[in-house]
């Protein structure tokens, strides 16, 4: 009867009766237990009607019956991503994966969701191998590099990325990114020959974004200016107000970049990283109340942000010292491997120790 089920089974997904179809499955499973691609197939159909909790243990049983079968693993993994079990499915992959220590499609999948959970270490390392193993593919040495940088590792970081532009020279947003790096080196005659020449930049707000960068660099502040102007006037977002706003603060214009901070945070009261930055700058020019007052009206709008937490317990560890130190505890919960929210909280707790 296998055969015959089995035909009836694809007769009912094409007709998009996806429950028919996982029956006739799940029958040809308890006449044949051994028949793997009916468990997968009883899987797909459930899938394709969404019951993804039946799909998961159709795939649950076929990892059982094959062990070593990369395809049952990638599948569950898949239907775990899509109920949000995105720890589950890194943790069933680091179970299976002395099957595939050198296949390129685990190692992408498992890097994939070590991303998910933040796990950059381990994205890190099977990017690495991927590398190895694919060394002419230029997106996984793109990929790689970012997470290099990321982790910390500048000279690694550029060495991916240069690797990337010999596999692919048309890589035109990696060559940036390699020029950006290096003028965080101060390596402005690296970046610009990068870069070449000006006159090619005059439409590109990331070439203009970056020649304001060497202008600024060569002691330049009017072109600094003028290029940073353009950029926004071309791409106008928040990164490249707050990349004009460095700018104009660099020159002595900080009355027009906290007009233009002020403006563009009152008009997009979702973006909080410019209301962040304003905050930030207004605490370095001596306005304490007026940083306080944002950072809590940020934190109003997203009280998950370990940062905004940190630098308000610091403000009010003077004027309120209790609400310092749950704000504190909140910021290094959040984030309990961030040194600079340890000092803090280490900090007010040692004042409400000298208070007692």
């Amino acid at each position: 009867y296998g055969p015959a089920l089995r035909s009836l089974a694809t007769v009912q997904m094409l007709r998009g009766d996806y429950a028919a179809a996982a029956e006739l499955q799940a029958r040809i499973t308890e006449l044949h237990p051994q028949d793997y691609q009916a468990y997968l197939a009883a899987a797909a159909a459930e899938v394709a009607g969404n019951d993804l909790d039946m799909a998961r243990q159709w795939l649950e049983r076929a990892v059982a019956l094959r062990p070593g079968a990369y395809e049952p693993v990638e599948l569950l993994a898949r239907v775990m991503g899509q109920q949000n079990d995105s720890v589950g499915a890194l943790a069933l992959l680091n179970s299976q994966s002395h099957h595939f220590e050198d296949s390129t499609k685990f190692l992408a999948l498992r890097a994939r969701f070590a991303l998910e959970v933040g796990d950059e270490a381990s994205a890190l390392a099977d990017f690495g191998r991927l590398a190895s193993l694919l060394p002419r593919d230029a997106l996984i040495a793109v990929t790689y590099a970012g997470l290099l940088r990321d982790a910390g590792q500048t000279n690694a970081y550029e060495a991916e990325l240069r690797r990337a532009l010999d596999i692919e020279p048309r890589l035109d947003e990696t060559r940036h990114e390699l020029a950006a790096s290096a003028l965080l080196r101060n390596d402005v005659s690296g970046a610009k020959k990068l870069l070449g020449p000006s006159e090619d930049h005059t439409d590109n707000p990331r070439l203009l974004g970056l020649s304001a960068v060497i202008a600024s660099k060569e002691n330049r502040p009017d072109d600094a200016l003028d290029l940073a102007r353009r950029v926004f006037e071309l791409a106008p977002n928040n990164t490249n107000l707050i990349s004009l706003a460095k700018v104009q603060w660099s020159v002595g214009r900080e009355t027009e970049a906290l007009a233009g901070l002020s403006s563009w945070v009152k008009e997009h009261p979702e973006d909080l990283l410019t209301l962040n930055y304003l905050a930030d700058r207004l605490l370095d020019m001596g306005q304490p109340d007026a940083a306080v007052a944002l950072y809590e009206t940020s934190l109003e709008r997203n009280p998950k942000q370990p940062a905004v937490l940190n630098n308000l317990a610091w403000m009010l560890r003077e004027s309120d010292l209790d609400r310092a130190h749950e704000l504190a505890q909140r910021a290094v919960a959040m984030a309990p491997s961030n040194k600079d929210l340890q000092d803090t909280l280490s900090a007010i707790e040692q004042s409400m120790s000298n208070r007692r």
